[in-house]
């Protein structure tokens, strides 16, 4: 790819529409990317019981744009209509998997570069996804879908084992369970359906029992998978860099995301070929694509497809690389010049999330604050718990905690990953044995 930059000549006070809510980049650090693209207004979905901090609506409003609050996803629409009667918008992004669907009705009724509804529905849709990349003959793991548990026993066998059993519509890994064998099948089931689901307003309960893939890590200490962070552009995919993910211990949580990539340019090459065409496939035209591949014998196979920004691959890119994708992201929704070509590296990030141990709800009893880490770690960006000490750690937490590290080359970065580590203190207590 030789092209860098996107041409175009947007407004100098091109107005960005960022819809907040549940999940995604945090409101700050979404609104430092959105606005390297112009004037920014918000629409926060206030569904996951969370407002926007006063803090954020100050900043907002000492920069010239708005922050309209809403209940429901539904609410998304008009307020944007409202919006941009008042001042015309010229462009929409969001940061999370919960709010693609309105962000693609904003897109569509302004007339504003975006994904069509239907394409983000195969993006959000497990078998789906698998559909259209079975019709574009490219590789995917066999699957059935599941509305109750009486079909359990005919999936597995058109499946086989090993397999995985994961929600239609779900996102952070939550509900995915392996069944190695038969004796699996009923427990893994029941196990799911006990997992709360992250989305407040979604599709039906649907479930995929799929074939578990067996890969082979790019290098020690990988898991076998590895994502393409791509953006899209009137339908053209430019894919700016491959990120790695640490060895998975604790089934399939997440445990940690590393840019640049450990592999060799042959593969980044295959890594990229796959994604564009599951890309294409899906019918995906605008913003940021997420594409997660698994290392197999046979070459890169999908495991997913994302029509938006991946966790914290904004950041890593922007610690470690010389491009921000998340700005790059804005820059592509208001038709600015964007860079478009693979990002260059210019030091390692790992972001690191720790995984809540065993099963069952935990109480954080103690940890090490995070001003104490940062003072103590030169390499650390920032510390975030998902709860504070004394409170629980639930069903809906796979993570006790996520940070992150930049360093100058990637063995540098997974020691000081360790070192940080050592240092948390972490006390955790299954919440029947806690005290109170």
């Amino acid at each position: 790819m030789t092209d860098t930059t996107r041409t175009g000549s947007p407004a100098r006070d091109a107005h960005l529409l960022l819809i907040l809510g549940g999940g995604g980049m945090s409101g700050p650090d979404a609104i430092a990317a959105a606005r390297q693209a112009g004037d920014v207004s918000v629409i926060h979905v206030a569904a996951w019981g969370q407002l926007p901090a006063e803090a954020l609506v100050r900043d907002i409003t000492d920069h010239g744009g708005t922050v309209t609050v809403v209940d429901t996803l539904d609410d998304v629409l008009p307020a944007a209509r409202k919006l941009h009667s008042a001042r015309p918008v010229n462009g929409a992004i969001t940061f999370s998997e919960f709010l693609l669907a309105p962000h693609a009705q904003v897109t569509a009724d302004l007339g504003l570069p975006g994904n069509s509804l239907e394409s983000v529905a195969i993006a959000q849709s497990k078998s789906r996804q698998r559909l259209a990349l079975e019709a574009a003959r490219i590789r995917t793991p066999r699957f059935r879908v599941l509305h109750d548990a009486a079909g359990l026993a005919d999936a597995a066998k058109y499946v086989g084992f090993p397999a995985v059993l994961k929600p239609e519509h779900g996102a952070a890994s939550i509900g995915v369970l392996a069944v190695t064998g038969p004796e699996d099948l009923r427990p893994a089931w029941d196990a799911a359906h006990r997992l709360p689901s992250p989305f407040i307003e979604g599709p039906g309960s649907a479930w995929v029992l799929e074939q578990r893939l067996i890969g082979v890590p790019p290098a020690d200490g990988l898991a076998d998978y590895s994502s393409v962070e791509s953006l899209l552009v009137d339908g053209q995919p430019h894919h700016l860099g491959v990120c790695d993910r640490l060895a998975q211990r604790h089934g399939f949580v997440e445990e940690g995301a590393i840019f640049p990539s450990s592999c060799d340019p042959a593969t980044v090459a295959a890594l990229y070929s796959e994604a564009d065409r599951a890309i294409r496939a899906c019918g995906l035209r605008s913003g940021a694509v997420h594409t997660e591949l698994k290392h197999t014998p046979g070459g890169p196979t999908v495991l997913e497809i994302n029509a938006r920004l991946g966790g914290p691959m904004g950041h890593l890119f922007r610690l470690a690389s010389d491009t921000d994708l998340a700005a790059e992201t804005a820059r592509v929704a208001v038709g600015a010049p964007a860079r478009l070509s693979a990002a260059r590296p210019t030091g390692a990030a790992v972001a690191r999330f720790v995984p809540v141990p065993g099963g069952g709800a935990h109480r954080l009893v103690r940890a090490a604050s995070p001003a104490d880490l940062l003072a103590s770690h030169p390499e650390l960006v920032y510390a975030r718990y998902r709860v504070q000490p004394g409170q629980v750690l639930g069903d809906k937490h796979q993570h006790v905690l996520s940070f992150m590290v930049t360093a100058p080359d990637l063995q540098a970065a997974l020691a000081a990953v360790a070192a940080v580590e050592a240092d948390l203190d972490l006390l955790l207590v299954p919440v029947q044995e806690a005290p109170a």
